[in-house]
């Protein structure tokens, strides 16, 4: 499955580990699509008639002004748009007329050009692509080392005047946007070069500490006098300037030669005097901003430190998320709200987020972070180990950014963490849907016949009645044990086993033939093992449920508890011929390949490890590589539909010297691949060129829908009941949802879960 690349647009997919991409790819949703914003292009490189080309092609614009100091006015379908020198000689001409030619002429060769753009919305963007495609193609130079240019984009915003609403959210915006957390990340994200930094200020620490309380609750008057004039004196050194009478505040900072303080009007990374000024219109200091020319008023917020990479798409979406994010959540911390809705812990989050390299290989182990927090140390480079919850999955999945490849343990997980690249989830609703082992056994019965066992489901053996020694159910006719061994005798005559669809770490615990005593079954009190049952599952609460199936089957009373619960449920069991085994192997499939180079092992050579100190026997390679064989043969013979997932195959060699499948384990669970260290590192080589397979076509994968047509037309063909055979799941036209595998418990919704992360900063 590739992510890479799609345009997530009205997704319900799309986190990231950062509050920037997060914004993009979260918080920008379908309620932005007519929201209106500006934007501000500066580059160099171009000449002033390559440009205006540009927006006459791209815009249809017309020029209908040129004006003195450079600037050029189009008229367009969109509205007017400006072509601006950047040039900084205005700022001498009164003063210094000499100098300001001097100015003036450097600047008309080399200064930046800046196209100002009227408000748009998210329905125009396929100008914004045809414009950055325009400007890359003719040489245009964004942010450089040495090129201190950007791309600013203004968000239309409600207005402050008598709206205490918008006011709440303009100061919740200017709470997440300096949060420390979230300018690290942003800092970490954008990498913004020296030479733009003295355009970017922070706002002032008195300032930031009045905003972080989360009791300022300040009327606009006071919000407008705390941020222009206050901060403006806190910046100039005055150090009474939180403490002076409001009235003193403003005579000292009107008094000052320079009334305007443009590290706090303009130069700031979120600049918001001009919804200030727009509010606030006849105060001195206003009237002093609109003379000066540092901001006009208008109901926008402009957000100053995107580079300009020509990638004006993301730099939209991230400003609307943004804007967007704090209207919905208010003042939220974002791995709080990541952890919360992915279910991804926070400090996995930010383990993910540390590692500088853009090509990372995620591997998760299955345990819940709450319960046990598994740290690890000394990983190779660029593999990193997470934890997620074996049971729960999150609402969103956390999308790991860069060059990522995420090995998915369990298909369920693709609600959890998504990477760009995603072996373990190929075509994953067949996946989801050959867990039941009935589907699974009929399946390669159909297409690899005479590679398993005879196997027989006892549906269609005897019918679907409980097998009970008696019952007293009016509503089923029972089914005796007699009748069932009968059956099972004149069937398999050399043996048998019993096997559940949805069973799995077996193990050697295999039911057979010599376990099935009606009188046992009936005689046997199984009070002492649920009381141990409750037990296991407290002490190990949170672990992966195959090691909670371990620890069960040391009571003697397991099998037997086994038992009478899969005759109590019919419809999941089937029988497989016993066959006699010497050994049994773990053959290890990757898109469509065994994955070999020491990845396969003998299936029970733990067992033996770990009652014996001895050292083990030498595999046998030849017999290994003619297992591997037998298995890239099967795979070989599949449809592509079933081809190209991962498969953990069981495979026995017989007393005949023949090989058999005992079970093919379809998807990524195979906990094998993780235990053995040579298999994990020939897992990792194949991690590492995932991509490239995908590039070149050696992996092809099915859309959802056409996973979905597909299975429909093998339940058909094989026999399969959804309603009987998958009981608790929902199959749609494009998905499965299986009710055993829920979301995170009691988060409904985004803003519910920022509810209790507000909660967590008061």
């Amino acid at each position: 499955m590739i992510l890479g690349g799609l345009l997530l647009l009205l997704s319900s997919v799309g986190h990231t580990q950062d509050f920037l991409t997060s914004a993009e790819k979260v918080f920008f949703d379908e309620s932005q699509i007519k929201r209106r914003f500006g934007v501000e292009i500066e580059f160099t490189g171009l000449k002033d008639y390559q440009i205006e080309r540009i927006i006459e092609s791209i815009f249809h614009g017309q020029v209908i002004e040129r004006l003195e100091h450079g600037e050029v006015k189009f008229e367009s379908p969109y509205g007017e748009i400006k072509l601006k020198i950047e040039s900084s000689a205005w700022r001498i001409a009164l003063t210094d007329p000499k100098q300001y030619q001097k100015q003036w002429a450097i600047d008309l060769r080399s200064a930046p050009r800046e196209i100002v753009l009227p408000p748009l919305t998210y329905e125009n963007i396929e100008l914004f692509e045809a414009l950055g495609k325009a400007l890359r193609e003719l040489g245009a130079i964004g942010t450089t080392a040495s090129n201190a240019v950007s791309t600013q984009v203004n968000v239309e915003m409600p207005t402050l005047i008598n709206n205490p609403d918008a006011l709440k959210n303009l100061i919740n915006l200017l709470r997440i946007y300096s949060r420390p957390e979230h300018v690290l990340q942003m800092q970490e994200k954008l990498k913004i070069p020296k030479i733009r930094q003295e355009y970017l200020y922070e706002l002032q620490p008195g300032f930031l500490k009045k905003l972080q309380d989360p009791m300022y609750q300040p009327t606009l008057r006071e919000f407008y006098d705390d941020y222009l004039y206050r901060q403006s004196l806190e910046f100039l050194g005055v150090r009474n300037a939180w403490t002076l009478p409001i009235e003193k505040a403003r005579e000292l900072l009107l008094d000052q030669a320079e009334v305007v303080v443009p590290q706090i009007v303009k130069m700031v990374r979120l600049r918001i005097s001009s919804l200030l000024l727009e509010a606030i219109p006849d105060d001195p200091l206003s009237f002093a901003i609109r003379i000066q020319k540092w901001a006009r008023p208008a109901p926008i917020v402009e957000f100053r430190e995107f580079n300009n990479d020509f990638d004006f798409i993301k730099d939209i979406r991230r400003a609307l998320g943004i804007v967007h994010s704090a209207e919905t959540l208010g003042n939220y911390d974002h791995d709080t709200m990541l952890e919360k809705i992915t279910g991804i812990d926070r400090r996995d989050i930010k383990k993910i987020r540390d590692v500088k390299s853009k090509k990372k290989i995620i591997h998760y182990a299955l345990y819940d972070p709450k319960e046990k927090y598994l740290s690890t140390e000394n990983e190779p480079d660029g593999i990193i180990w997470i934890q997620v919850h074996p049971k729960y999955t999150g609402h969103r999945p956390l999308i790991i950014a860069g060059e990522s490849v995420v090995y998915h343990r369990r298909h369920i997980h693709k609600s959890t963490l998504l990477g760009k690249y995603n072996p373990g989830l190929e075509n994953a609703l067949i996946q989801q849907a050959m867990e039941n082992k009935i589907f699974e056994m009929k399946i390669i019965q159909y297409f690899l016949a005479g590679a398993m066992p005879e196997s027989v489901a006892l549906v269609d053996l005897i019918g679907t009645n409980p097998v009970t020694p008696h019952s007293c159910d009016q509503l089923h006719k029972p089914i005796d044990y007699v009748a069932l061994l009968e059956a099972l005798k004149a069937r398999f005559p050399e043996g048998w086993v019993m096997k559940g669809a949805w069973d799995f770490s077996t193990e050697k615990s295999f039911i057979t033939d010599t376990d099935l005593d009606p009188i046992r079954m009936q005689n046997a009190d199984l009070r002492e093992f649920e009381e141990f049952k409750i037990k296991i599952e407290t002490d190990m609460k949170g672990e992966d449920p195959e090691a909670i199936i371990d620890a069960l089957k040391k009571h003697k009373d397991y099998k037997i508890w086994k038992i009478k619960g899969m005759l109590a449920q019919p419809e999941h069991i089937f029988f497989q011929k016993k066959i006699k085994i010497i050994k049994e192997f773990r053959v290890e499939v990757q898109g469509g390949m065994v994955l070999a180079n020491g990845s396969t092992i003998e299936r029970y050579q733990y067992l033996r490890s770990n009652r014996s100190k001895k050292r083990s026997t030498k595999p046998d390679q030849k017999l290994i590589q003619n297992v591997e064989s037998f298995v890239q043969s099967l795979i070989d013979k599949l449809p592509e539909a079933l081809r190209f997932f991962p498969y953990g195959f069981d495979i026995a060699l017989l007393e005949n010297g023949s090989l058999q499948v005992i079970e093919s384990n379809p998807g990524g669970n195979s906990s094998f691949l993780e235990e053995n260290p040579g298999s994990l590192k020939t897992l990792d080589d194949y991690l590492a060129h995932y991509p490239l397979l995908i590039k070149y076509g050696f992996i092809k994968l099915l859309s959802p829908k056409g996973q979905m047509l597909w299975l429909r037309k093998m339940f058909e063909e094989l026999g399969m009941n959804t309603t009987r055979d998958y009981q608790g799941m929902e199959f749609r036209s494009d998905d499965i949802i299986d009710a055993e595998y829920p979301h995170i418990p009691n988060i409904p919704n985004i803003p519910e879960i920022m509810k209790d992360c507000e909660k967590l900063l008061l």
